[in-house]
């Protein structure tokens, strides 16, 4: 991008200080840059050009600036334009597959995988793919930004030659049209095998050993329909236990009474929060 004029954006937040009225805080900011930096460098509020957004935060008494080098939340990795009901935030996914020692040569299985957020964040840790690859950076709009520099940098994340086996299964068919078009923005469809079907066809791929059966099934909390939720449980261990034996399993759940459902002793368990929920990632060997 070339370099021109950019308009300053000051957001000031404060938190027990003596200086408190945020409004004049950072216009204050905002003179300051002006200041620094020249009139001619700085756009008018109402224009259209490239944004810096400067932060300005007290607590204390003690003031921090900085700079927004990112511009959407880094959870946001760029191909999740559509989500399912309750989505899991990308952050999470790698979180979950961090927890659960996940061995990214050995296979992924996700029976409930909605639009496809943990499969996708698996392709992406076996590919050896940055976060955010595929995604814009506000730092990308700033005054000297060399974009050849950058594109080199995200082409040496490019997919390996050899990917395990990565399925997700939903029973809903709708939700996994949106997952698959997640993965091709992704740039991973041709890397994961997602299938619209009822769980008790979940199976894991032929002929691969054992792997990570990991999944984020529904809490209950919306339908208050405990019976439901049971029954889910009921059906998901069958599945696992005739048809995964040996497999290492990883639960996300906001339901404590999981492993009394499963009558399975949790090898680790990890409190999490998901969308504002305490919930917990149960680990267990099948």
């Amino acid at each position: 991008m070339a370099d021109g004029p950019r308009r300053i954006a000051v957001s000031a937040s404060t938190h027990q200080c003596r200086l408190y009225h945020t409004g004049a805080l950072a216009e204050n900011v905002q003179l300051a840059v002006v200041d620094a930096l020249g009139k001619h460098a700085v756009a008018p509020a109402e224009s259209d050009a490239p944004a810096l957004t400067v932060f300005l935060r007290g607590v204390a008494d003690v003031f921090t600036v900085s700079i927004d080098t990112s511009g959407e939340l880094l959870h946001r990795r760029g191909w999740r334009t559509e989500a399912g009901e309750a989505p899991l935030r990308e952050t999470l996914a790698a979180g979950m597959l961090a927890l659960a020692a996940w061995d990214p040569r050995t296979p992924l299985v996700d029976p409930c995988c909605g639009s496809g957020t943990i499969v996708l964040e698996a392709a992406a840790l076996a590919a050896g793919r940055a976060p955010g690859a595929v995604r814009a950076f506000a730092f990308e709009g700033w005054p000297g930004f060399d974009a050849d520099r950058c594109g080199a940098i995200r082409a040496e994340a490019a997919v390996g030659p050899t990917m395990p086996p990565l399925l997700g299964f939903d029973t809903d068919a709708d939700v996994i049209a949106i997952a698959r078009r997640n993965a091709e923005r992704a740039g991973l469809a041709e890397h994961v095998r997602l299938c619209a079907q009822p769980l008790a066809e979940a199976a894991p791929p032929e002929g691969a050993g054992p792997g990570l059966v990991l999944c984020n099934p529904p809490y209950g909390r919306r339908s208050g329909d405990r019976g439901d939720l049971a029954r889910l449980y009921r059906s998901l261990l069958h599945v696992l236990r005739t048809r995964f034996s040996g497999w290492r399993l990883g639960v996300l759940t906001a339901a404590r009474t999981l492993p009394t459902h499963f009558r399975l002793r949790p090898a680790a368990t990890y409190p999490l929060v998901n969308g504002g929920l305490r919930v917990l990632l149960y680990l267990f060997s099948l």
